[in-house]
């Protein structure tokens, strides 16, 4: 094809090819502060947690949940308006060691549904439809819905699906974690200073 023409007359030079360099630092500036980095409470922002935290399914490119190499589930199936079978990623561990298993998305799912949390839990409505969450084995678990949800796959992708170490927060106030994120992601934790930055480094057995 012909280049395209610029409004001087002058031909638009082809861009070239993107490189990418492995390693480096990545500044993102973000419009408002953080309330927290738990994601069952502090309605920080899925771009935030999602640094140390990641979700049961991801988004493929026409938009709709999909299992992704980047998501810890590697098959979903609906059995049955409601009911689904869901497989998880073998060998996957939290930052703090801890092995990311079947019981920890049961363990997940009650933290945002119990029935008297703490103030605020934004995202409780994404799974406020499901019944319960059963580990069938180390690595298959079953999710038992009050009735058909159309939204309940979206939610397998948003921020209440992003799965947090029980070891780290089990027994813990929100106050105590708020500000100490340990999930599965690419990112882990390094230092906060309060209204001012977060900082991560890159996790080594991502």
């Amino acid at each position: 094809d012909a280049p395209a023409a610029a409004a001087s007359g002058k031909a638009v030079p082809a861009q070239a090819p993107l490189t990418f360099k492995r390693g480096g630092i990545v500044r993102m500036g973000t419009p408002a502060l953080s309330t927290g980095l738990d994601p069952t409470f502090s309605g920080a922002g899925y771009h935030k947690t999602a640094l140390a935290f990641d979700t049961l399914l991801g988004t493929g490119a026409d938009g709709l949940a999909a299992v992704r190499d980047d998501a810890l589930a590697s098959s979903v199936e609906q059995v049955d308006k409601t009911t689904i079978v869901m497989k998880l990623r073998p060998g996957v561990k939290f930052h703090d060691g801890t092995p990311f298993n079947a019981q920890s998305v049961v363990w997940n799912v009650g933290r945002t549904l119990q029935p008297k949390p703490p103030a605020g839990l934004p995202h409780k409505a994404q799974v406020q439809y499901v019944s319960k969450v059963e580990a069938v084995d180390e690595t298959t678990v079953r999710w038992i819905l009050k009735q058909p949800d159309a939204g309940i796959m979206t939610a397998f992708t948003d921020t209440s699906c992003q799965m947090l170490s029980p070891t780290h927060y089990e027994g813990k106030s929100v106050a105590d974690v708020m500000w100490k994120p340990v999930g599965t992601g690419r990112y882990m934790f390094k230092e906060y200073s309060a209204d001012s930055f977060v900082k991560y480094r890159s996790n080594p057995d991502y």
